[in-house]
């Protein structure tokens, strides 16, 4: 199953990274305003992931839980889709983890 991490043009917005695996959506990026912007993210991505990453957990409004992706800095990199459960959570964290190494970047 092919596992991509995409830089995504955002309607007169600028760039995103989402990444995907068997048609799902995992994670996605905040909107920047050049693709060079997002292809740094990508990357930090990578290294924040490879290197067991800064999670920040958070409980959004609807009672569903996500996690954001930090940098180095503690900007964030990228949020997860929203997950019903602490437990369906952390084994979307622990899936990214898995999958990260095999991620192949598309460009716009």
């Amino acid at each position: 199953m092919s596992v991509a991490l995409t830089i995504a043009a955002v309607e007169d917005q600028g760039y995103r990274l989402i990444l995907s695996h068997a048609g799902r959506q995992l994670l996605c990026g905040p909107v920047r305003p050049g693709p060079h912007e997002a292809v740094s993210d990508a990357e930090a991505l990578r290294q924040a992931v490879a290197l067991d990453g800064r999670y920040q957990l958070e409980r959004d409004s609807s009672g569903g839980y996500r996690f954001r992706v930090l940098g180095e800095s503690g900007c964030t990199l990228a949020v997860s889709t929203p997950h019903p459960t602490p437990y369906s959570l952390g084994q979307a964290i622990a899936t990214i983890k898995e999958l990260m190494p095999q991620v192949e970047l598309v460009l716009p």
